[in-house]
């Protein structure tokens, strides 16, 4: 048993549960902060294995008391709002996401620059930081975000970058592009492409062309356990957590109905309504990440999405 104190922050979300699982497997009991409103379902096997602390990262007096008496070695900050709601620009919403991104992360930063014992802390932006390009975007490419998500990110890479050269917060910050797998939403594109498959019923995809950049939810996974063997010689850097590969929608849709040997349905194009804030085509490159974290993707898409659709027939 490992006796490295390990935070998550996010650990019930899809991203935050999957590392939860993984480095319990490894031997770790991590700490996991939760909101007091969360569903624990994803994580609900290995409440006996980790240490549960519900609490709401925008409280700041609560969680730097939390924070502090935790003292973690490790910190792998996923806690976040909007990736599912980016485009929707209601108060309730847009509040939510400045609550979590923004002040819950400049809270735990806070929290963390006064820590003794903290060797790494992986920050989680997002790909949505860069906007629409036709070109795979690089590191150093200029944020320009089509969205509030994707705003609200800007800053904390930015915080991030701030207090590694101010506080020398041994901080990185991985930024996943389009995560899929099993376990994942319903309403995300991927599942609900193969639960319409799975039911008869034609793929409906937007009338313009939507590029993403499909990153399997195990590697996205095996690139945090990797930042966080060097992440404390790397800190205020960034990487872009992608495959370097550029896949249309209608492509998925296309391999889906396949696998799940729909072929006889018709993808139907213009079915889904466009959405305010969309980015069109999100792509990234992979190189920093290869070169000094020593990640690289190992799932195919196919694969990857042959195992989605297995899991969604095990939890219909």
């Amino acid at each position: 048993m490992s006796n490295q104190r390990i935070l998550i922050t996010g650990a019930s979300g899809f991203i935050g549960s999957k590392l939860t699982h993984k480095l319990v497997k490894l031997g770790h009991t991590p700490h996991l902060l939760v909101r007091p409103q969360s569903d624990l379902t994803p994580i609900k096997t290995l409440v006996s294995k980790t240490k549960l602390h519900y609490i709401d990262i925008a409280d700041r007096e609560a969680f730097f008391a939390t924070v502090s008496t935790i003292n973690p070695h490790v910190i792998y900050h996923l806690a976040g709002s909007g990736v599912y709601s980016y485009t929707q620009l209601s108060p309730t919403n847009i509040q939510a996401i400045l609550d979590t991104n923004i002040q819950g992360t400049t809270n735990l930063f806070q929290a963390s620059k006064y820590l003794t014992s903290l060797k790494v802390f992986i920050n989680t932006g997002s790909s949505f930081e860069y906007g629409n390009s036709k070109h795979p975007f690089s590191e150093t490419s200029l944020p320009n975000p089509s969205n509030i998500y994707g705003a609200s990110k800007v800053y904390t890479t930015n915080l991030a970058k701030i207090f590694a050269i101010n506080e020398k917060l041994p901080v990185i910050t991985l930024r996943p592009f389009t995560v899929y797998g099993p376990g994942e939403k319903e309403s995300r594109f991927i599942s609900t492409v193969i639960r319409q498959c799975l039911s008869n019923l034609n793929p409906q995809l937007t009338k313009q062309t939507i590029i993403r950049d499909y990153v399997y939810i195990d590697d996205l996974v095996d690139a945090y356990i990797a930042s966080e063997k060097v992440g404390d010689k790397l800190s205020g850097n960034v990487f872009n957590i992608c495959t370097g590969i550029a896949t249309t929608t209608s492509e998925i849709a296309t391999t889906i109905m396949k696998l799940t040997n729909k072929e006889n349905l018709q993808l139907e194009i213009g079915g889904f309504p466009k959405r305010t804030g969309e980015v069109i085509s999100l792509v990234g490159n992979p190189e920093l990440s290869k070169k000094l974290l020593n990640w690289s993707p190992s799932t195919p898409l196919k694969e990857g999405i042959q195992k989605t659709i297995d899991w969604i027939k095990q939890h219909p």
